[in-house]
């Protein structure tokens, strides 16, 4: 693990400069995780994959096969594909899997890794409008890592643009907009002004 040369973080009540204390002490948000690839464990079917997060913290939470279900429904999977194990799920549908194995927490904070950078441009595009729902209906506070400008701007109520090693600070966007995330806004005028600032942003970061 690599310690931090400079800053702090600060999470509610908590703040830490090096190792995050345990998520369930209290006063310390819960946090949920979606990496690049699936990394679901193959061995196991997706209802025991969707539980695997409470077993490794020990949580004695009761869960019942209702809300596993309920679970894989939220995140567009049905319940016929509750046994079955990651290789029989198309990639798209390994990607909601581990979306909803973050979610099982119940977060705090979701963050999110480029989710959505290995599966095609149409399916990339529905996962976008899941997520988007998602963090509205659970009100999560949620951090996306992302090379996509038209996903960042469809995602992001507050874009950051870092450049350079170590990374630093090139940029700020707000996207305010009052119409709904969805195929419609992907057209407007707004969002390509949106993409077309942090076009902007992103070559003005790599002129000499």
């Amino acid at each position: 693990m690599l310690s931090p040369t400079a800053g702090t973080v600060q999470l509610a009540a908590a703040q830490t400069t090096g190792q995050l204390p345990p998520a369930r002490e209290p006063g310390v948000p819960a946090f949920g995780f979606v990496f690049q690839q699936p990394t679901l464990l193959p061995w196991r079917t997706a209802r025991q994959n969707l539980l695997l997060p409470l077993q490794l913290e020990n949580s004695s939470a009761s869960v019942s096969d209702q809300d596993v279900i309920n679970m894989l429904q939220r995140v567009g999977l049905r319940q016929s594909d509750a046994d079955k194990r990651p290789a029989e799920l198309s990639g798209g549908m390994q990607m909601r899997l581990s979306l909803a194995r973050a979610l099982m927490i119940n977060p705090d904070i979701l963050l999110l890794d480029e989710p959505l950078a290995a599966v095609d441009d149409l399916l990339r595009m529905r996962l976008q409008e899941d997520i988007r729902r998602l963090h509205q209906e659970l009100k999560l506070t949620t951090v996306l890592v992302t090379h996509n400008l038209s996903e960042a701007v469809f995602l992001s109520d507050r874009v950051v643009v870092l450049a350079g090693q170590p990374a630093c600070l090139v940029s700020e966007l707000t996207v305010s907009v009052s119409q709904a995330r969805d195929a419609e806004f992907r057209q407007s005028i707004q969002c390509h002004n949106f993409i077309n600032q942090l076009t902007s942003s992103m070559v003005a970061s790599v002129q000499p």
